[in-house]
């Protein structure tokens, strides 16, 4: 996709957004509850404040030694999680912010 093309997509999406007819923090409270989101939030500021889970090396490093890394990812979430009181769905809802990424790139080797 050339660059022009993702400035009309990004446009897009943008013109669309203002066309909206409902408040999307509402849309959010409805689909998750007020509990969950405040808790969502929470863990997105702990992991973007934490260096351990800092994911900006993730370019330069070789297939295996991304694949080491979202292992030792994983055993940090644990941690994280335990020292939190978090439970197993708390776990996986962290893995996904974190890990997803790791996949991604996992699949380019």
């Amino acid at each position: 996709m050339n660059d022009s093309n993702k400035n009309n997509n990004r446009e897009d999406i943008q013109n669309e957004r203002k066309k909206a007819t409902f408040v999307p923090e509402d849309m959010i409270l409805y689909l998750y509850g007020k509990t969950l989101m405040e808790k969502k939030r929470k863990i997105s500021k702990d992991l973007a404040s934490n260096p351990d889970f800092n994911r900006e090396d993730l370019c330069f490093l070789s297939g295996v030694d991304l694949y080491k890394k979202h292992f030792e990812m994983f055993l940090k979430i644990v941690k994280y999680a335990g020292e939190n009181n978090y439970g197993p769905a708390d776990i996986l809802m962290i893995r996904e912010r974190v890990i997803h990424f790791f996949l991604f790139f996992l699949f380019l080797f």
